[in-house]
């Protein structure tokens, strides 16, 4: 890991410069070499079929111990509420006890005073009498003047308890202020997110964000090599021609390698629990890593399933919702789901992402996006409302939510398939299905598969409605 960290530091650098491209050129040429050569033990990133299955066993306990320290936040975050709960409480009975203690103070008869309110006639009276008169006049002042003091003290009383209830307002507004997953975690203490972290934060800045062409085909070579073998990659690359016989378009960029790699790392997260055994914040570097690697125009090649040079060249549509596109929205929708967790580490998610915010920078708009994740969310939104023909055909499966916008479920050996022939797609052996996940359009004819269908554009909604958790204040989108 230090290794890796002294590495980094010489591609880093404020602004770009020959030099740093050719510390870029040379690191990542040595890089991949050692990553095809362990590419099945311990690669740096991986890019083989037992790469993919080590890995996630590799991360796992990282997992478990985020789970665990969310598992910790959320009593915490409950036992205060509690305790704020019953503070309030006892803060609000006694306020209102001394509130009906000065009310009762309030009501107290004051007694018959009032110089004034009486016209004694002299001449009628004795001058004893005049004198009890006046006596009992002065005592009824005094008790008067007692009550006053009493009502001031009161209030005086009950403008410090609405200071101190105000206080008590002001300290719970700040708790709650505070941030999701306040007890920030220590990256360093999570070895092997943080390796991988680190592999793909080098990778990102040798490739100098996208721009440098050279790292991009080592990048390339390297897939092809650790998914067909070093010494079966030119049988592969025979191989490797389209559906109608016609041989793939010359690609001195090594833009099909990636493309098929960006499949991969999709379809890999998708497999049974991967996506809940995958630490968040390495999913989200490889996805962010892939963004950069590819420009836009290709990923939405494989948004559109275009997998041959023919479909690339004629920019065709799918008829309906991809694989490609479905799975990227079942992705997001527990992405957002866990989305908090992203912010357990940094306020920016990881290093990968603050490597980004130091090199890439947008001066159109200050509201202008220019978050990779939220661009492919987008994108892959884009891509279904344009394979969505909506209200086609309102009894069939063309529905939202129906049999064809169900996510096909992938299995290992199918993905083992997928990686090592280096394809886009899974070959369909007999006795087993690539179908969805969803069950068989129901004998009635609606076609909607019955109770097994899921509209993925309403769960993801739901989760990407609620907000509450997203630490806007970090990001500087609270206002």
């Amino acid at each position: 890991l230090n290794a890796m960290l002294v590495l980094r530091s010489m591609v880093t650098a404020s602004a770009e410069s020959i030099e740093t491209r050719d510390n870029g050129n040379i690191i990542m040429l040595r890089f991949m070499e050692q990553n095809t050569a362990q590419r099945i033990e311990n690669p740096y990133i991986p890019m083989a079929f037992e790469a993919f299955r080590d890995a996630v066993e590799f991360m796992l306990a990282d997992n478990e111990r985020i789970k665990e320290h969310l598992k910790k936040l959320e009593e915490e975050m409950q036992e205060e509420a509690d305790r704020r709960a019953l503070g309030t409480s006892t803060t609000m009975n006694i306020s209102k006890s001394r509130r009906k203690s000065r009310k009762s103070v309030k009501e107290s008869p004051k007694g018959s005073a009032g110089s004034g309110s009486q016209t004694f006639n002299f001449a009628s009276q004795s001058v004893g009498e005049f004198q009890k008169s006046e006596g009992s006049q002065q005592e009824d002042d005094e008790d008067g003047d007692v009550t006053a003091s009493a009502a001031e003290q009161s209030e005086g009383e009950a403008s410090s308890i609405a200071d101190d209830d105000e206080d008590d307002e002001e300290a719970i507004r700040e708790s709650e202020k505070a941030a999701f997953g306040t007890g920030k975690l220590k990256l360093q203490d999570f070895f092997p997110s943080c390796f991988q972290l680190a592999a793909i934060e080098l990778t990102i800045r040798c490739s100098s964000f996208g721009f440098n062409k050279t790292v991009l085909k080592q990048f390339s070579k390297s897939i092809t090599e650790s998914q067909l073998g070093k010494d079966n990659n030119e049988e592969g690359e025979e191989a490797a021609i389209d559906e109608g016989g016609q041989a793939e378009e010359d690609d001195d960029e090594g833009v099909v390698p990636r493309q098929k790699y960006f499949r991969h790392i999709i379809v890999w997260m998708q497999i049974q629990d991967n996506q809940v055994n995958i630490p968040l914040i390495v999913q989200d570097a490889f996805i962010r890593m892939m963004c950069i690697l590819l420009k836009p125009h290709e990923v939405e090649d494989m948004l559109h399933n275009r997998f041959t040079a023919k479909q690339r060249r004629l920019r065709t549509i799918a008829t309906k919702p991809t694989d490609t596109v479905l799975m990227l929205l079942q992705w997001f929708t527990e992405y957002f789901r866990r989305y908090p967790e992203l912010h357990l580490f940094s306020s920016r998610i990881s290093p990968v992402l603050e490597a980004i915010d130091e090199r890439v920078n947008y001066d159109l708009s200050p509201y202008f996006i220019r978050d990779h994740v939220f661009l492919l969310l987008i994108q892959a939104l884009m891509a279904y409302n344009s394979q969505r023909t909506w209200g086609k055909d309102w009894f069939g499966h063309s529905v939202r939510g129906g049999h064809d916008d169900q996510p096909k479920s992938i299995t290992d050996p199918q993905f083992a398939d997928l990686v090592r022939r280096h394809a886009f797609e899974a070959a369909e052996r007999e006795g087993e299905s690539l179908g969805p996940m969803a069950a068989a359009p129901a004998e009635d004819g609606d076609g909607e598969g019955g109770a097994n269908t899921t509209d993925i554009l309403e769960e993801l909604f739901k989760v990407l409605f609620s907000q509450k958790d997203w630490a806007a204040e970090d990001w500087g989108v609270d206002q």
